[in-house]
This record gives C-alpha cells, structure tokens and sequence, in this order.
C-alpha cells in the first residue's frame, strides 16, 4: 500500500470533523510550499527577513511608540 492509499484509508476512519481538519493541514502545507511567481524561496532566515522588509511598510518611531502605548492599555483593562 502506498503512502496516498494510507492516507485515504486513515482518512475513512475518521469522523467528519477530524477529516475537515486533515483538509485543512493539507492545504496548509500546500500552501507553505507553493512558490509565488516571479519570487524565489529563501535560502537562509537572513534572506527570509529581507523579504519581509521588503514587503511590510516602514513604520517611523513614533507610530511605533503609539502602537505599543495602545497595546499597553488594552493589556491594562484585561480582567
């Protein structure tokens, strides 16, 4: 038996919830995997934090220290 013959199988014994579940790793992993067009896959977490930079916006100081003051007081109220 092989490994997609496995799998079905495990999948069968399953109750309908739990299969959803396995749907939704499975398509999870696909798409971790998938490589975007027209963009290479990192090589090192070096080259993954420069993609990153690339595609978030720059934040200046300030809006930082906002940001975080806000988080800060939501934190506060929680019971």
């Amino acid at each position: 038996m092989n490994t997609v013959e496995r799998i079905h199988v495990e999948i069968d014994r399953l109750p309908g919830e739990l299969a959803e579940e396995v749907l939704d790793f499975i398509l999870f992993l696909g798409q971790r995997r998938a490589i975007r067009p027209n963009e290479e896959q990192p090589e090192s977490i070096l080259d993954l934090a420069r993609t990153a930079q690339r595609h978030f916006p720059a934040v200046n100081a300030e809006v930082r220290h906002q940001e975080f003051a806000a988080l800060r007081n939501e934190w506060d109220r929680l019971p």
